[in-house]
């Protein structure tokens, strides 16, 4: 079972022996009134229960602070008294499943105050490649490391591309503003390094100090 709503859409999805069952809609501000009608409506359709799921894996951040508590929430309840591993995977990672094998990527989301959330790849045929770290920064910090960079054919996926289209040429790259993370791309991001305790997979909160001071 995969959850997934750091955006303002709320992404649930459940492969059951190789079948997949999402649903994948905007709710702004709805999450926390559609996620469990959702879920239990994925159930149905795939005609299994709860205790038939031998994973749980939710998108952990970055993104909307409140969407991501709130499917922290439900995934490590289930988790817990369902006695289900759990895993959380980056919000962003799902994001860059979204670009063609073989492709540069750069998944940005608007973080609010003038700031974009980040992370640039390396889409293999076979897995993901982080090309950084997960960040919160102005654009301009973001432009002064692509400015480093021996790549000018960026695929570039989320909100976040409008922002830095301001500031940045994304003339040569590859562009889809509409991408959000989606539940059924969490699947392959699970790692068996993960520990699966509900306790240890915790969402991400990234910040600078104008979140904080606001």
């Amino acid at each position: 079972m995969a959850l997934e709503s750091s955006s303002d859409f709320c992404s649930l999805a459940l492969s059951v022996n190789n079948r997949l069952f999402s649903r994948h809609k905007a709710t702004p501000r709805e999450h926390n009134q559609v996620i469990i009608p959702t879920l239990e409506a994925l159930f149905r359709e795939a005609s299994v229960n709860l205790s038939d799921m031998d994973a749980v894996v939710y998108g952990r951040g970055p993104g909307s602070f409140t969407g991501i508590r709130i499917v922290a929430a439900v995934a490590q309840a289930i988790s817990m008294t369902h006695d289900i591993p759990l895993h959380a995977v980056s919000s962003l990672s799902a994001m860059a499943l979204s670009a063609p094998p073989k492709s540069h990527v750069l998944t940005l989301l608007d973080a609010r105050l003038g700031e974009l959330y980040w992370c640039a790849w390396q889409r293999q045929p076979d897995k993901l490649l982080p090309l950084t770290q997960e960040a919160v920064s102005t654009p301009q910090v973001l432009v002064d490391w692509l400015a480093k960079q021996a790549v000018s054919d960026w695929v570039v996926l989320g909100s976040g591309g409008v922002i830095l289209e301001r500031v940045w040429s994304l003339k040569g790259c590859s562009t889809d503003f509409e991408c959000v993370p989606r539940a059924s791309n969490l699947f392959p991001l699970m790692s068996s390094k993960t520990t699966g305790s509900p306790a240890l997979e915790l969402p991400i909160y990234l910040r600078t100090e104008a979140h904080w001071k606001k």
